[in-house]
């Protein structure tokens, strides 16, 4: 609830909507008192509990998609960091493994030794 300090240091339009629908308090305690005006989740507790959830599973996919259209510049610019950056790295990977690797042991293969005779 407003002090008085607070409805005096108020803008213009606050105070006036203060004036026409009342204090706040009042206002929640009839809002409160209409059980019509309550959503479908008061009234039905059991079933929103079971669609709550899977309404957000169906939502998760969707909204990075839409987070991505809004901001496509900025995925591209990110996109154009990271995959380079991504190819360097594992390029970087493969010549360190390549330089740690004994040399018979980097070209071989477990059947080498295997020797094929024809029958």
């Amino acid at each position: 609830m407003l002090d008085a300090t607070t409805k005096t240091l108020a803008p213009r339009n606050v105070r006036r909507a203060l004036l026409e629908l009342g204090e706040l308090d009042v206002i929640a305690a009839d809002i409160t008192a209409r059980p019509e005006l309550r959503s479908w989740a008061w009234h039905y507790p059991k079933l929103a509990m079971a669609l709550y959830p899977l309404a957000c599973v169906a939502v998760l996919p969707v909204a990075p998609l839409i987070a991505g259209v809004a901001n496509a510049p900025v995925l591209a610019r990110w996109a154009g960091c990271v995959v380079p950056s991504g190819l360097v790295t594992v390029a970087m990977l493969l010549v360190l493994q390549l330089v740690i690797t004994p040399p018979e042991l980097r070209w071989s293969s477990p059947y080498r030794s295997v020797t094929l005779r024809a029958s």
